[in-house]
């Protein structure tokens, strides 16, 4: 870890940076963003100018805490957001034609109460204290996400239009002939680009209206900051088209859902991958690699109220539509709970595992805390996981499935939160922020359970 004098002083850098660029690029407003423990992003704008910004990175900027699920109570209200100048960007949207339209400048940080203490409910602390004792064991975990979105249509009033009407009718990796959107995704990425993310694969999913821009990956911390600064981009840069995005895990009947397959491993401090090892007989990974993966199929139940937050997030984990729902592992095997990516000769530094049942509506922060301390776990106990399997699991009888061994994932959000209440792991990982998450959660279940849908109607009226 550096030392306090040299740590100070690249702070210090920092800000000294995040001054020369807002006067540079002549950017006039500034957003303070975070993410709540619903994964929601929360934002204040500022005036981008010099006083301000050197005042707000000394003493932060005031918000009201229990006007947010999971930040304080009405009587210990007050909340600070100091700003983290690594976390600066400056955003340059653009339209279908390629055409600057708006800048801004965007940043995150940390969460402070009243008297100047770091608030333990916050996302972001959690992942931090998370990584801090990573880096004392000497290890830095890197994940890359694969997150998936729906477009859908408004009407001339800027309405959503119920029934949802995808924004197009193409589907996986559709020619732009038939992708009407493409241009639209076109302009986010250029956007995520100028906003320094390196963008990889940019493409139509499977399902109408369904797209995908892929991110190069990196550490975790940096990683979740991008995630929500993904989302903002597309969701505006959507809502300037007269679109809807939305990251709701199943908004259509009868169509695969959007998921968030995470990429990742672990590395030693100096970068090198610590999932690979060339003489190992299963798919070149280490038994570092097999122990962490072990670790997170024995904690899957758990991780799942994590993974897949909400109700709806339950109705993509069914068979069939490109979700794994058995917790099982596989080289390639895209219905295994995890699955280990192909590897090409000379690219052995991306060996790596893919979590797939994960989904876009979780808190990032939240999710690589609980997934990293998971794989811990199996690592600390010296797990191995069982015998990777290479069939389809949707096709296995359940008699198959209880002779390999292979469980289910929660069927709904109130099992998963059974199984985490009873997961010590789990609980610890989630750190300051478990009881305002159990507590959300159940306001959402208890909010879905007082709702009558027509469906109800059609089978009981």
């Amino acid at each position: 870890m550096p030392k306090k004098n040299e740590f100070v002083d690249r702070i210090k850098s920092a800000q000294a940076d995040v001054l020369d660029k807002i006067k540079k690029h002549k950017i006039e407003f500034i957003y303070f963003q975070f993410s709540d423990i619903q994964g929601n992003l929360r934002s204040s704008g500022y005036a981008a100018d010099e006083d301000e910004l050197r005042s707000a990175f000394k003493k932060g900027r005031a918000f009201d805490g229990s006007s947010i699920l999971g930040l304080g109570r009405t009587a210990e209200s007050d909340k600070y957001l100091i700003p983290d100048p690594d976390t600066f960007h400056i955003i340059h949207f653009f339209d279908t034609r390629g055409n600057l339209t708006n800048k801004m400048a965007w940043i995150t940080g940390d969460i402070y109460d009243a008297e100047g203490s770091i608030y333990e409910g916050d996302p972001r602390h959690v992942l931090k204290s998370a990584m801090a004792k990573a880096y004392e064991k000497g290890l830095r975990f890197f994940v890359a996400p694969e997150i998936e979105y729906f477009l859908f249509r408004k009407d001339e009033h800027g309405n959503v239009i119920f029934p949802l009407v995808p924004a197009d009718k193409a589907g996986y990796f559709s020619s732009h002939s038939l992708d009407s959107t493409f241009l639209i995704r076109q302009s986010m990425a250029k956007t995520m680009r100028e906003s320094g993310f390196k963008t990889e694969a940019i493409h139509h999913e499977v399902s109408h209206g369904q797209n995908e821009i892929g991110f190069q990956y990196d550490d975790a911390l940096k990683t979740a900051e991008r995630i929500l600064l993904y989302k903002y981009i597309v969701t505006s840069v959507a809502d300037s088209n007269n679109l809807k995005a939305t990251f709701m895990a199943k908004p259509i009947i009868g169509q695969n859902g959007s998921g968030m397959h995470i990429h990742e491993n672990l590395a030693d401090l100096e970068g090198r991958n610590l999932f690979y090892d060339p003489k190992s007989k299963h798919f070149n990974l280490s038994d570092m690699a097999l122990s962490f993966i072990a670790g997170q199929l024995e904690h899957a139940k758990a991780l799942c109220a994590v993974t897949s937050p909400t109700v709806n997030s339950y109705k993509r984990l069914v068979p069939n539509y490109e979700a794994p729902v058995n917790i099982c592992w596989g080289r390639l095997n895209r219905s295994a709970a995890i699955r280990i990516p192909s590897c090409r000769s000379g690219e052995e530094k991306n060996v790596r595992a893919e979590l797939r049942w994960a989904d876009p509506t979780c808190e990032p922060h939240t999710l690589f805390s609980a997934l990293y301390c998971a794989g811990q776990d199996g690592i600390e106990r010296r797990l191995k996981p069982s015998h990777n399997v290479s069939d389809n699991t949707y096709n296995l009888s359940e008699g198959k499935l209880q002779e390999l061994g292979i469980e289910s994932l929660p069927y709904s959000l109130s099992s998963a939160l059974e199984h985490l209440k009873k997961d010590d792991v789990i609980i610890k990982s989630l750190g300051g922020a478990y009881t305002s998450f159990i507590k959300a959660k159940e306001q959402e279940i208890l909010k879905y359970q007082q709702q009558i849908t027509p469906v109800e109607y059609d089978l009981y009226l």
